[in-house]
């Protein structure tokens, strides 16, 4: 598709630029979006839109190995939003992957995102869990550090940095979550946030943190009720049955007829569905 005219409205530019990305026509979606951005210097939609686009040329170009034209296409991407983050992670990813990478020079290109947010926890914890992924530990231990130096015990950092460990580390992923309980004593909803994140590939850990949120407030019918989820995940339909029933309880109490109704419900479909194993 070769364009002889663009349209004059910006939305209907921004959507054209999508449907050409999606063609494959890049370069012209690519000098349609700064155009706009021309006319329009902090237009966000068409900054994410060209970020995004100039993002997917960095690993398209690197996969290639035109290795000088990847970092030419990242550069033009920090200068979009120099406090973005996504630039800056695509090329450190792309590096580490890379056998020959400096891990220097990779902390060298994080050095400039940090200046960028400086003072704020996130920007390291992002670091962090950048080296994490890639498995250096070490330098990422010494993001997350620099980040409780600028945040102390900020629960919402603790549990970010808790959460880039838990795949590799459940110990100390646990240590993390505990500080941030720690840190905020009588919050009986942090327990429950820790609690829900972790329910899909930790429920034994989950069901501590909803636990320590009962604890607290023992009259929240949404934590029994995943509690029961979690109880029969673990094979305790004894317990699921004893959480089910006090959420029903507590939510009728406190006029929440559609989280009883989801109870019920759930509760009846997993019957069902043990009934039929039992067949086989």
């Amino acid at each position: 598709m070769v364009l002889k005219n663009w349209p004059d409205d910006t939305d209907a530019s921004l959507s054209l630029a999508f449907a050409l990305e999606m063609d494959d026509e890049t370069a012209q979606a690519r000098a349609m979006l700064e155009n706009i951005l021309q006319s329009e210097p902090n237009h966000a939609r068409a900054k994410k839109q060209l970020g995004a686009l100039l993002h997917d040329s960095v690993h398209e170009h690197w996969d290639e190995g035109r290795y000088d034209e990847a970092e030419g296409l990242f550069n033009e991407q920090i200068k979009l939003d120099p406090a973005n983050f996504d630039g800056y992670k695509c090329l450190a990813e792309l590096m580490l992957e890379d056998d020959g990478a400096d891990e220097k020079e990779v902390e060298a290109i994080m050095q400039n995102y940090l200046a960028a947010n400086a003072g704020n926890p996130s920007a390291p914890v992002a670091v962090g869990v950048v080296f994490l992924q890639a498995d250096h530990r070490k330098l990422a231990e010494k993001y997350f550090k620099q980040a409780e130096q600028i945040g102390g015990t900020d629960p919402a950092m603790l549990i970010a940095i808790g959460k880039a460990y838990l795949p590799v580390f459940e110990s100390k992923a646990k240590t993390y979550f505990d500080r941030a309980v720690k840190a905020a004593p009588g919050d009986a909803k942090l327990c429950f946030a820790i609690g829900t994140e972790l329910a899909l590939e930790h429920p034994a850990l989950s069901l501590e943190y909803l636990q320590k949120s009962l604890k607290i407030d023992g009259s929240n019918a949404e934590v029994y009720a995943e509690m029961g989820l979690l109880q029969n995940i673990l094979g305790n339909r004894r317990e699921a049955d004893k959480a089910w029933f006090m959420a029903k309880q507590l939510a009728g109490q406190q006029g929440n007829q559609e989280l009883v109704k989801m109870v019920a419900a759930m509760q009846k479909e997993i019957n069902q569905l043990q009934g039929m194993f039992e067949l086989l």
